[in-house]
């Protein structure tokens, strides 16, 4: 089983997301943020199960969807950590230099 770690800036995500849904909802926004939590279990067991990110160039870069959120991680050599370094709307656009730049300051 790999270890898996979210990083401060992914958490920090979350938690915009669920302030979002909460102007509507505070039970939808509760909702989601499980189901985006949940992506741990996920990624304990099967490491390697998201797809690789379109816009990285690299395989070590994945992402798992869960609609409408793209949750990003960096998978290890090893398979053995997981770093999930943020969570997007599939809307949005990737910027893979401020990303890069998060996953070294917060792995």
């Amino acid at each position: 089983m790999a270890q898996v770690k979210w990083t401060p800036g992914s958490l920090s995500d979350i938690d915009a997301i669920a302030a979002y849904i909460a102007l509507d909802s505070r039970v939808r926004a509760r909702q989601q943020v499980l189901r985006i939590m949940d992506v741990e279990d996920l990624l304990e067991r099967f490491p390697g199960g998201g797809r690789v990110i379109p816009e990285m160039r690299s395989s070590s870069y994945r992402e798992v969807i869960v609609p409408p959120y793209r949750i990003l991680y960096h998978l290890s050599r090893d398979r053995a950590q997981v770093g999930i370094l943020g969570v997007i709307h599939s809307k949005q656009r990737l910027r893979g230099t401020l990303f890069r730049r998060r996953r070294h300051k917060e792995l």
